[in-house]
């Protein structure tokens, strides 16, 4: 176990209590990583992040106020590898989406990969670590078909796109992109610029999944 956790790829999820079991309508705020180093990772999230990242203040806030405020869980599986670990990221990032106690969560953009040698045995392994997730905690991690019930999981910007999907993604990244290259040069050039209306026609959410993107675009 120890070799798995501190030598192999992880992946780990963190988040608050916020008072649960007081509270009548318990949340919390959760974040999920990976990385080939839990140890340091994890000293990096507590003493260099709060100084740079508003998400991870939080965290250390209430760590500072309480020690039992802010949990982690650290996965660990023989079989992980880069490509896998990103894929149980992702996945737990959007069934997080689907927990009605998640108020938020901390993640800025997706990780799905394509297909890679352990592809295959990805489902397994990620029933598996929901169903024990799902031991330890009932409430933030529901069965699997409660979550997928759910209308957040449903829209959630962390499904992996189909091709159509990623055509579509790309044109509507570029129309964006091409509208503030055109706002960038006309203020370089110091002149009037014109406003530019961009209309995204879709069903319920696509505009949820379109700030995404957007954020996505605007920290790149």
């Amino acid at each position: 176990m120890e070799k798995l956790i501190f030598h192999f790829p992880t992946v780990y999820i963190v988040h608050d209590a916020n008072d649960r079991g007081k509270a009548a309508k318990p949340e919390c705020v959760a974040y999920v990583g990976e990385t080939n180093h839990v140890r340091e990772r994890t000293l990096q999230h507590l003493k260099s992040d709060p100084a740079i990242r508003t998400d991870w203040m939080g965290f250390a806030k209430r760590l500072s106020a309480d020690p039992n405020s802010v949990w982690q869980y650290v996965i660990g599986d023989p079989h992980f590898n880069k490509s896998l670990t990103f894929d149980v990221e992702n996945r737990l990032m959007h069934y997080l989406l689907g927990s009605s106690i998640v108020r938020h969560l901390n993640n800025r953009r997706s990780n799905a990969q394509g297909d890679y040698y352990t592809h295959d045995e990805f489902n397994r392994i990620f029933d598996d670590i929901w169903l024990q997730l799902h031991r330890q905690d009932p409430e933030l991690f529901p069965s699997e078909q409660i979550i997928r019930d759910s209308a957040l999981f449903k829209a959630s910007p962390f499904h992996k796109l189909t091709g159509e999907q990623q055509e579509a993604e790309e044109y509507i990244l570029s129309v964006v992109a091409d509208s503030v290259r055109s706002e960038d040069k006309a203020s370089e050039q110091r002149e009037e610029r014109n406003s530019q209306l961009i209309v995204l026609q879709g069903a319920a959410f696509t505009g949820y999944c379109c700030l995404s993107w957007i954020r996505s675009f605007k920290q790149d």
